[in-house]
């Protein structure tokens, strides 16, 4: 039910701006003035929907705002990119990677150009949807187009990278498959690695390192991987190259392990409440092989 005053209204318990007036009171917000104004109503509409969304179940959050967007287009109301960008938020909200990709290639269809704020949704989509395939081909999207003719301001944060690790560790945690599971652990240090040495190719260059180290929830992330690198059986080796990449894969894994054991050098694990038992037995062993390695 929704209450009017003169500015605002209330809705299902939720205050939002006068956009949302408009919709309570029956009038069409296409009987705007002007399409700009328009464009901002049902921009603001789809915004609110999502923020007001918390206590709703997420397809629910969606499905409302996607309704939302084909009146405006109904009403002859031409989106523009904050109005998409508004889609992809509500994407990333849903965790629903394959409508944000829809939604950003309905943004070329238009004419338009993704921004950064765009392909960061889809990357969160992806993320919150345990997707890495997605996750990586916008990451790689994103950096092709910023070093083309499109005006992208797409630079890679760490906050970017944590999205990357957790859609890797999505994929991880959907699978029994030791040798799959293996494959996963592997990209994710091969990404890692590209920020330890500033790689430029994906972008991993921008990556403050220093602000990388600073976050547990991605450290970890990398340590699980590196002791698990190291510790998966493998199948026999087809010849000697496979061999030696797998013992390359291994010592890389291991040094790994230990550099991040040693960020945490002085933290006592017990200490780390939001830990997981198995993130907790990992830190142990890679501080055990950072030990052993000075005897």
């Amino acid at each position: 039910m929704a209450q009017r005053n003169n500015d605002q209204v209330l809705v299902d318990g939720v205050e939002v701006k006068v956009i949302d007036r408009l919709v309570s009171s029956g009038r069409s917000i296409s009987d705007s003035r002007n399409a700009t104004n328009s464009i901002l109503l049902y921009t603001e509409l789809m915004r609110s929907m999502v923020r007001a969304g918390r206590d709703a179940t997420s397809e629910d959050v969606l499905l409302k705002v996607f309704l939302t967007f084909q009146e405006m287009k109904v009403a002859g109301v031409k989106p523009d990119l904050a109005c998409y960008n508004s889609l992809l938020k509500a994407c990333s909200f849903a965790g629903d990677s394959v409508r944000a990709l829809d939604v950003l290639r309905r943004i070329d269809e238009d004419g338009l150009q993704p921004n950064d704020v765009s392909y960061r949704e889809v990357l969160k989509a992806a993320a919150k949807e345990g997707n890495s395939g997605v996750c990586s081909r916008v990451w790689n999207e994103a950096i092709s187009r910023k070093r083309g003719q499109y005006d992208i301001d797409f630079s890679p944060r760490a906050s970017d990278f944590e999205l990357l690790a957790t859609s890797y560790w999505g994929d991880i945690q959907k699978t029994t498959n030791h040798t799959v599971r293996l494959d996963f652990h592997t990209k994710l240090l091969d990404v890692y690695e590209d920020v330890l040495t500033q790689s430029s190719e994906r972008g991993m260059h921008c990556i403050d390192l220093k602000e990388l180290e600073q976050n547990h929830n991605i450290m970890l992330m990398l340590l699980r991987s590196a002791v698990s690198v190291v510790l998966t059986p493998r199948k026999s080796d087809r010849d000697a190259n496979e061999h030696e990449q797998n013992i390359r894969q291994r010592v890389r894994a291991r040094s790994i392990a230990i550099e991040i054991a040693g960020i945490f050098d002085g933290v006592h694990i017990g200490h780390l409440s939001t830990v997981d038992g198995k993130t907790k037995k990992a830190l142990a062993l890679a501080r055990n092989w950072m030990l052993s390695d000075f005897d």
